[in-house]
């Protein structure tokens, strides 16, 4: 979890280390969970999202892709990359 945030963004936010299902690994923001240090749990499944994540100086929206829990078991079919929280 990031208690402090670079200019932009507001703390705490959630970062981790994502396993992707074909195997590497990345480091993302995490949204859609509590920004808590026991929010997200080692092995969660999570799906990728682009969504905005700030605003710059003009407010227009900045996209990026982070990650989110997946709610159920089951990840979803589709085109959605998929992967499992390893920790942040």
């Amino acid at each position: 979890m990031a208690r402090q945030a670079p200019p932009g963004f507001t703390a705490p936010y959630v970062q981790a280390l994502v396993r992707l299902d074909e195997g590497p690994l990345v480091f993302t923001m995490v949204t859609g969970c509590e920004p808590m240090d026991d929010g997200l749990a080692i092995g969660q499944p999570m799906e990728l999202v682009i969504e905005p994540i700030r605003q710059d100086g003009h407010g227009n929206s900045i996209l990026a892709w982070t990650y989110r829990p997946i709610s159920g078991a089951v990840p979803p079919s589709g085109d959605r990359r998929h992967g499992r929280a390893l920790g942040g």
